[in-house]
């Protein structure tokens, strides 16, 4: 009969200290990353706002980001669409006005 190998038990109360076993910072990186690369997505605009995480916390800060990054959105395209109209229409009445054509260069 083949012996086995005593591996070290897992005490929950060391958990997060320097003690801990191996797999609870396994599973600590793994998670982490998992939450980085789902706050990257929404982020980067990969997320639809479709489905939900299980953690609660996690889901919370994903809703807020979408409803950030749509705010975001709809305000680029207000300001670059301000901003087209302000050089287009020479001002538009609201103290922009586009820059003056002058000489060839600067004077000596």
């Amino acid at each position: 009969m083949a012996r086995r190998r005593k591996t070290e038990p897992d005490d929950p109360d060391v958990d997060g200290t320097p003690l801990a076993h191996p797999s609870y910072w396994r599973g600590e990186k793994h998670g982490v990353w998992g939450a980085v690369n789902r706050i990257r997505e929404v982020l980067d605009g990969g997320d639809d706002g479709s489905g939900i995480i299980g953690d609660t916390y996690l889901e919370k800060l994903r809703r807020d980001l979408l409803m950030l990054m749509k705010k975001v959105k709809k305000t680029k395209c207000s300001t670059k669409r301000y901003a087209r109209g302000a050089m287009m229409n020479n001002g538009g009445g609201n103290g922009i006005k586009p820059p003056r054509k002058t000489g060839s260069g600067p004077k000596a």
